[in-house]
């Protein structure tokens, strides 16, 4: 792709066929950046880096030619860290009513590090819970009016640790006719209007 376009980079194919996986790190402008030092994404060798750039185009800078300065910083380790995972939990792809619900069960012993959402349909609110086996609920996400051109990623104060068995409970309230208005994706599942990527590791980090 790089090679068959003369600028800079490539843009988006237009097919929407490039593959996706969890992103390594996404940041919004006016968030600060974080490091976990106890954890991290694994590279192999030979992997390729990609940096996606989603552009904001307001009525103020219409047809006016800008210059991309955007850089990255990668901070590598070379003592053995826990590496970072993540798994996409998906709304079903036809929603209807004012209120939606889906869940996803956990099959090991995880710590949960930063939620990042997606939601390319109309809604007034967006719930995150976790129920463990006991029936324990742990609050991890409440957002009123969820902006579907500024996907961020939130990361917890403190990890939330799940046992094995325990699930993500997920619910939407919908606007009315809510319509949908499919946004290009960082995480897959395009068929979804509402997908979360979780970023976890397996058992639990070494306590500060």
């Amino acid at each position: 792709l790089a090679d068959a376009d003369e600028a800079p980079g490539f843009s988006e194919p237009q097919a929407q066929s490039f593959p996706l996986t969890p992103p390594v790190a996404v940041w919004t402008p006016g968030q600060p950046s974080v490091i976990n030092e106890a954890a991290g994404y694994h590279l192999p060798e030979s992997a390729d880096i990609v940096v996606r750039i989603h552009y904001k185009k307001t009525w103020i800078t219409e047809g006016m030619d800008f210059s991309d300065q955007s850089q990255i910083g990668l901070y590598l380790s070379e003592s053995n860290i826990r590496p970072i995972e993540s798994l996409v939990v998906a709304s079903p792809s036809s929603l209807s009513g004012r209120k939606t619900r889906f869940t996803h069960e956990i099959s090991d012993d995880i710590t949960v590090l930063a939620l990042f959402p997606e939601v390319d349909i109309e809604s007034s609110e967006l719930q995150v819970e976790a129920v463990t086996p006991t029936g324990d609920r742990v609050p991890m996400l409440w957002l009123r009016e969820p902006d579907e051109g500024w996907p961020t990623r939130f990361w917890f104060n403190s990890p939330v640790s799940l046992p094995a068995g325990s699930r993500i409970e997920v619910t939407a309230a919908l606007e009315p006719a809510a319509e949908r208005i499919p946004k290009p994706t960082l995480i897959g599942n395009r068929t979804a209007p509402i997908r979360f990527a979780i970023d976890y590791v397996t058992g639990s980090l070494p306590s500060n």
